[in-house]
């Protein structure tokens, strides 16, 4: 999955969420309200 942020960034919709880092966890999806999605 060494390409997932890659299409998020690609994705139309990404602009419904925002990759952030997690320290100590790596990187999240997190929804634009703030909802935790997912991790990658």
């Amino acid at each position: 999955m060494h390409s997932s942020i890659d299409r998020v960034i690609d994705d139309p919709q990404s602009d419904l969420f925002v990759i952030k880092l997690i320290p100590g966890k790596g990187y999240g999806m997190f929804a634009k309200r703030d909802l935790h999605c997912g991790t990658i």
